[in-house]
């Protein structure tokens, strides 16, 4: 399934120029997001689908033996009501809102309030980190169009390190943390999904290191001109890590899988939480989510707590996304492209590239093997939560 956002409309009764690109130019700008998105896919399928058929061959045992070896266990948080709570008061922060500026300029004061005890100190200053790389992912900047169809709320969520190597975090914050809501399915659903997450992203320290290595040296360029984390890095910073910033942009997608997930279980269900996950990604589900979304949506929406109601159906053990809302999310994904009134054709293109660049590189569906890699990667997932719940796995 491949859904294209089409091109940026035009206002035929207005001269062109950068706020009222010609008709060609649109059509040249939107090919040259194709081309890099294909750039990327290709940098990127073919050692997905390798990883995910290896760690299809991973015996049991030795899964069972990774997810022993971590430290820190799943614990449970609350979702702030309001940011106040925790003393990240965004005036204060950023009174520009401005979520980029955060690390740089949060101000000395007192350590945030957390709505539940910290069971150490070492917990509590995770979290304070965690509810700092929240807030800077819930920025209003992020969160246009969605609240009209996310109107569901969870109130609590299960949170852990991710214990990956310091080199990949290095890239970015993103894989430091990981929170699961906890939906209808209740607390050991959650917990789950996070251990599956967690092993996910050991197995890919260990079966993808080497084809990261060469992603990296072989796609520099590209890395740094196209992947959110290659221009976090930036060029000065970039010897000896670009092969850790193919590992994060690999590792992000399986923490964006389970997050699609924690979206799709949110509501109550008549199949059994073990069942359900293998469920939705047999019906090809968070994959169609995640090509489906514009960027920055799904992340964001589960760190701030929020849910679509009625994304999926479940009738009889087969799970479907319901169309109108898959409409609306797309509709989503459009607009962050289309002009708007007082915006420059030009400084949206360059935000959007230099922002939020070009989304996933494996979310979009080859043309010719009909899988850009995501669905692979979802299938993998399946067989690692199904062995960590205590299920039989075919191999």
């Amino acid at each position: 399934m491949d859904l294209d956002v089409g091109p940026l409309g035009a206002d035929p009764l207005q001269p062109h120029g950068p706020d009222n690109p010609s008709p060609a130019e649109l059509e040249t700008h939107r090919r040259q997001r194709v081309d890099t998105q294909a750039e990327l896919r290709g940098a990127f399928a073919p050692g997905l689908h390798a990883f995910a058929s290896a760690i299809k061959k991973v015996p049991p045992g030795e899964i069972m033996r990774i997810a022993s070896t971590f430290g820190a266990s799943p614990a449970e948080q609350t979702y702030p009501a309001i940011w106040d709570d925790l003393s990240l008061r965004r005036e204060e922060l950023d009174p520009d809102g401005d979520h980029r500026r955060y690390s740089r300029d949060r101000p000395e004061g007192p350590a945030p309030v957390l709505p539940l005890p910290a069971a150490s100190e070492q917990e509590a200053a995770d979290l304070v980190k965690l509810y700092g790389f929240m807030w800077a992912n819930t920025s209003p900047v992020k969160d246009k169009n969605v609240d009209a169809v996310a109107t569901g709320s969870f109130n609590n969520f299960m949170w852990l390190p991710t214990e990956t190597a310091a080199s990949t975090q290095r890239v970015g914050a993103t894989t430091r943390y990981m929170t699961a809501p906890i939906g209808a399915d209740g607390p050991d659903a959650a917990a789950q999904l996070l251990l599956t997450t967690r092993v996910m992203l050991r197995l890919a320290e260990s079966l993808y290191a080497t084809e990261s290595a060469a992603v990296g040296e072989k796609h520099r360029d590209l890395l740094l001109a196209s992947t959110q984390r290659g221009k976090s890095l930036g060029r000065n910073e970039i010897d000896g890590h670009i092969g850790d910033v193919a590992m994060q942009v690999m590792q992000e997608g399986i923490i964006s899988l389970a997050q699609s997930l924690s979206l799709t279980t949110a509501e109550t269900s008549s199949l059994a939480p073990a069942d359900r996950i293998a469920v939705h990604i047999a019906a090809h589900i968070p994959t169609i989510l995640a090509i489906s979304s514009p960027m920055g949506f799904i992340g964001p929406l589960v760190l701030r707590g929020k849910y679509i109601p009625g994304l999926v159906t479940e009738t009889d053990g087969v799970a479907a996304l319901d169309h109108d809302l898959l409409v609306s999310i797309v509709g989503f994904r459009r607009d962050q492209w289309n002009l708007k009134p007082g915006d420059s054709f030009k400084e949206r293109a360059k935000y959007m590239q230099q922002v939020t660049g070009f989304g996933c590189p494996v979310a979009r569906s080859d043309r010719v093997t009909g899988d850009g890699g995501l669905r692979a990667l979802s299938e993998a997932f399946a067989a690692v939560h199904t062995v960590l719940a205590g299920g039989r796995r075919d191999n």
